[in-house]
């Protein structure tokens, strides 16, 4: 059998260019990494802004600001490249620990195709997602395999970059030691030693965040209101999110909701997973095994505790990959598993495939709106209103948006513009049962002094324009 990687790369031309079709969409257009015109070095941006402090992402911003061309494409070919690099460290690490080829394959195969990575390989402002996870991975590496005298400095410098590219990037500051333990060296002494020097790091990294300035701290956002009810319900998520390659779309997404589809999906996966947690049950006993989960419930933490969605899989998804290497490193029975894995990957790819498909959708529904505000409005404007109506329209994450939210709040139509107008935009969303309040809006910003009111309902864009234009 060819190396799994060799599988991967022949196929990355067609799965990159599907990638490329997929168009921004609600706060992709609005996050660090969408097109910056202004300084560089803006402090607003370099230093904690609302609830993240992630400069990587705003220099990126910047470059993309050079060329608005480059956006979004830019996007999906960094966010792809990196999700290679953790494949290939995923398949790395598993030759190191010692699993054997067909387990390593698996694993391998697992991470790639696996629906758990949908929310950031589909994604466009989801560079963060991937690139904390490389460079964490890079940091256990260091941690794991270089001479001790390097090993700390490269560690720390990697969870460092990690974390200042998200930060759960910071987990990686536990998550060697622990691994290191259970997989290298089993010496008590090297693991205190190695969490001590975690631990400060983590401790220096919060008085540094909460030192600096910061542009607003929402604390009625939902990472700050999650009772207790709701961190269950993302531990349910995080686990069927990260085993489960159900077609989500098929379930949650109302307007798609097709439950023959989802329940096969479903059931051509469950022998893979009988194979991992039934048929092996006895191996939760084994250190390796406790430790992998322990560690995968590590490096999810950050977001089980405040907000847990269908992007957050992947912070943990390589150490869910190597708890697959380690359950079937010593199967007895290959070709059994071998077939339900193929069944596991039939239902992944048909789920990986439904949901771009279902992303690409949604972002044609933004630039088919903004095509029209450009074309309706027929010049350029220096200012626009824009009211959304509200029909009752239902979203599911970044795959299914609502078409105004694909628009963007109107960023959409000032890109085809290249950026040059309208100057001014605000927006309002009002609900399509209160028509005259909606026709009072529409008198009352025109005669507020824009040039332009855009009324947008569902996919249709209408340009009502003041009498001076």
């Amino acid at each position: 059998m060819r190396h799994p990687f060799f599988y991967i790369l022949l196929l990355s031309p067609v799965i990159l260019w599907g990638l490329t079709l997929l168009l921004p969409t609600f706060d992709d257009w609005t996050y660090v990494t969408a097109p910056y015109f202004d300084d560089v070095f803006n402090p607003k941006r370099m230093l904690p802004f609302y609830n993240k402090w992630r400069p990587f992402d705003a220099l990126f911003g910047s470059l993309v600001g050079l060329n608005t061309r480059l956006f979004p494409t830019l996007n999906h070919i960094c966010v792809y490249a990196g999700h290679l690099a953790c494949t290939y460290l995923v398949y790395r690490f598993s030759r190191k620990f010692q699993f054997n080829d067909f387990s390593t394959n698996i694993a391998t195969l697992f991470f790639f195709i696996s629906p758990a990575v949908l929310g950031t390989v589909l994604g466009i402002d989801s560079m963060n997602q991937v690139y904390s996870q490389l460079w964490g991975l890079m940091g256990l590496w260091s941690y794991l395999f270089y001479q001790k005298r390097r090993r700390i400095i490269f560690w720390l410098l990697c969870v460092t970059i990690a974390t200042f590219t998200k930060e759960n990037g910071l987990m990686w500051a536990i998550i060697p030691p622990v691994i290191h333990h259970a997989f290298i060296h089993s010496d008590r002494k090297e693991l205190k030693r190695g969490l001590i020097a975690g631990f400060c790091l983590i401790f220096c990294y919060l008085i540094i965040r909460l030192s600096l300035p910061t542009d607003m701290v929402d604390t009625h956002s939902d990472y700050f209101r999650s009772g207790m009810l709701k961190r269950l319900q993302f531990v349910a998520t995080f686990i069927s999110y990260t085993w489960l390659p159900a077609d989500y779309v098929s379930i949650i997404y109302p307007p798609k909701r097709n439950i023959l589809i989802a329940a096969v999906t479903i059931i051509l996966s469950l022998p893979f997973i009988y194979s991992l947690f039934i048929a092996r049950f006895h191996l939760i006993r084994h250190k390796k095994y406790i430790t992998l989960v322990i560690c995968a419930v590590i490096a999810a933490l950050p977001h089980l505790l405040t907000s847990y969605t269908c992007m957050h899989p992947y912070a943990s998804l390589s150490i869910a990959a190597w708890l697959v290497a380690y359950i079937l490193n010593t199967c007895q029975h290959k070709k059994y598993v071998a077939v339900a894995f193929i069944l596991y990957a039939c239902a992944a790819c048909f789920t990986d495939l439904h949901h771009g498909i279902s992303a690409y959708h949604s972002g044609l529904n933004g630039k088919h709106l903004a095509l029209q505000a450009v074309e309706k409005t027929g010049k350029p404007v220096q200012s626009a209103y824009i009211i959304n109506i509200n029909n009752g329209e239902t979203k599911y994450s970044s795959f299914c948006t609502i078409p105004y939210e694909a628009f963007g709040w109107g960023i959409a139509a000032k890109y085809e513009t290249g950026y040059t107008w309208p100057e001014e935009m605000e927006d309002t969303t009002v609900t399509s049962k209160k028509p005259e309040l909606i026709q009072a809006t529409v008198h009352g910003k025109l005669k507020a002094g824009y040039d332009c009111v855009w009324l947008i309902d569902g996919t249709n864009l209408t340009v009502i324009k003041s009498s001076t234009h």
